[in-house]
């Protein structure tokens, strides 16, 4: 191995060291929404607890000797980051240059002001005409207009150059900044401003965190890169867990814990193991965001070993709920049959609560009611009512908690999912009127919605995606003088209406194609052997009064389908 330094460390520390960007790396490239990132996630390491931190993620250097002699530090990983940082150092320089040359003879706070520019300096690098000490050297692109603007305490433009992106960029970057603290500091008093401009600068370089890693091979310095960076997966929270178990493992348990996390990685195969994580931790403790991941895990009084065996044992289970199709995780069919259609429906946000029954129970035999009663509450509350999936986020994980801490058993987790639920009157109401456009989505409902018509085991054909299309009724590209009883308005309104889809053989979609409604019916309907789709024979014309008859009709069997059973002698979570 040739990796010569790897720690955590923050920004003060890093930026105390001299860096280079190759001329091979992209220019500078950070727009509003990265900026904006930066910003709000600068005024959540605020709001938090003083010993707060935040992971600003990993920094990939190649330490270069040349010529013999000359050693470089050449940014592979991270050069946006550190370049924004600087960027935003700069501008609180100059906030605090403007309040000093403001305060009309005030000593006493200026030589805080002198102190905290020399601090701020010092991060940067100095950089005059006869002195060039900068602790960040771009590219030949950006190089001398970011040494003017950014790093020389004149702030010059001297080297503006307005047909490159990247000088543009930085120049915003500048603006964006210098905006964000003026409003901030807009109808304080002087000591205010010193301290809040103090603050930003100490947030940013003490409590900002990087995983600083350092290697003498170029080659390496990529393959490191290219792994932290594989497919965009997002390893920051989960490398940092991993770097606090084995330094807390201990020499006795190491291996155990190191092979248990290789065991939990092989099994999540191309899940997300972050996402995993985070979904583990909500299965049985106070739920976390994302961000907020490390800091519980970190706060918490973890056993190495035990977490790292759990994550191994779950992770197979995991995998089995990213990619239901095909893992073979659970033998059960009905199992395989629930989570292929809650991955149908777009649902991830209940995986808490299978990790916490399949974690509790060698038995897993209700662990189908469970799903059904998640499944139910996905199309009621968020395919049909529209409610917003996110804010049930924090209910499954409190399910699954209790779940998990023998707060209740399995029936008052399924009481509780039934019970939120919306109720029949106000599910059937919504359904009458119901716009669906996701694809996977419309070919589960009218699957469901043909059973209910049909006995047979004709079911299982009309599963194949290959054979079975979705046909629009009134069709997406109708002939106006065909379908003129549709007007502009109600084209766009009941297209995508439940009661204007049906499912179609390929051949015969293709065959009728935007033709009229007698055609369809005499050409594909009448010779269809999906039920809900023979029905339409029974409708002598095609028309918005139609549609919504025949979804009127849906709405009145989706209750015995999308069935909410709740008994009252069950404690359940509220």
């Amino acid at each position: 191995m040739s990796i010569t330094n790897y720690n955590f460390e923050d920004l003060s520390t890093y930026l105390a060291k001299e860096y280079y960007i190759p001329d091979y790396q992209r220019d500078y490239s950070w727009d509003i929404n990265q900026l904006e990132d930066f910003w709000f996630d600068l005024l959540s390491v605020q709001n938090d607890a003083e010993d707060a931190e935040h992971f600003f993620g990993q920094i990939v250097v190649h330490k270069s000797t040349e010529q013999g002699t000359t050693t470089r530090n050449y940014i592979i990983d991270g050069q946006q980051r550190t370049i924004t940082s600087v960027i935003f150092l700069s501008v609180v320089r100059n906030h605090l240059k403007k309040l000093l040359n403001g305060l009309e003879g005030k000593t006493d706070l200026s030589s805080d002001i002198g102190y905290d520019i020399q601090d701020i300096t010092a991060s940067i690098g100095r950089y005059t005409d006869r002195r060039d000490e900068r602790h960040l050297v771009l590219n030949t692109i950006d190089r001398q207009f970011f040494a003017d603007y950014i790093q020389s305490t004149t702030h010059g433009l001297s080297h503006f150059r307005e047909d490159s992106t990247s000088n543009i960029r930085i120049r915003k970057a500048y603006d964006y900044f210098f905006d964000k603290l003026q409003k901030e500091l807009e109808d304080k008093e002087q000591v205010e401003k010193f301290n809040l401009l103090s603050d930003r600068w100490k947030d940013l370089t003490k409590r900002f965190k990087v995983m600083y890693v350092e290697t003498n091979d170029l080659n390496e310095a990529f393959i490191i890169f290219e792994t932290l960076n594989d497919r965009g997966k997002s390893l920051a929270t989960s490398d940092l867990l991993k770097n606090h178990l084995f330094s807390h493992a201990g020499k006795q348990n190491i291996e155990k814990v190191e092979s248990n996390w290789s065991e939990m990685v092989n099994y999540l195969g191309k899940a997300d193991t972050t996402k995993f994580i985070r979904s583990f931790w909500n299965s049985r403790q106070p739920f976390v965001r994302e961000r907020g991941l490390y800091k519980a895990l970190k706060g918490s009084s973890i056993n190495e070993v035990k977490l790292s065996e759990d994550l191994a044992n779950l992770a197979k289970t995991y995998n089995n709920l990213e990619f239901p199709k095909t893992s073979d995780y659970f033998d059960d069919g009905d199992i395989r049959t629930d989570l292929i259609a809650l991955n149908h429906l777009g649902a991830k946000s209940y995986y808490p609560i299978v990790l916490a029954v399949v974690s509790k129970n060698k038995d897993i035999s209700r662990l189908h009611d469970v799903l059904t009663a998640i499944e139910t509450l996905v199309v009621r509350n968020f395919v049909i009512s529209g409610l917003s999936a996110n804010k049930y986020e924090i209910f499954f994980a409190k399910v699954a908690m209790s779940y998990s801490s023998d707060l209740i058993d399995i029936e008052a987790l399924i009481n509780s999912i039934n019970k939120k639920m919306v109720s029949d009157s106000e599910f059937q109401n919504n359904f009458k009127t119901a716009i669906v456009k996701q694809r996977e989505v419309i070919r589960y409902l009218l699957r469901k919605l043909n059973s209910a018509y049909t006995k047979s085991d004709e079911l299982e054909v009309v599963k194949d995606n290959s054979v079975v299309h979705i046909e629009h009724i009134f069709p997406q590209r109708p002939h106006k003088n065909t379908w003129y009883k549709f007007d502009d308005v109600e084209s766009s309104e009941f297209l995508w209406r439940i009661g204007n889809l049906t499912l179609l053989s390929n051949k015969l979609n293709q065959k009728i194609a935007n033709s009229g409604f007698d055609v369809k019916k005499e050409e594909a309907y009448k010779i269809s052997q999906i039920a809900i789709t023979k029905d339409l024979l029974n409708f002598k014309d095609w028309t918005p009064q139609s549609i919504e008859c025949r979804q009127d009709s849906f709405a009145k069997i989706a209750t015995s389908i999308w069935i909410r059973t709740v008994k009252k002698e069950v404690e359940i979570v509220e």
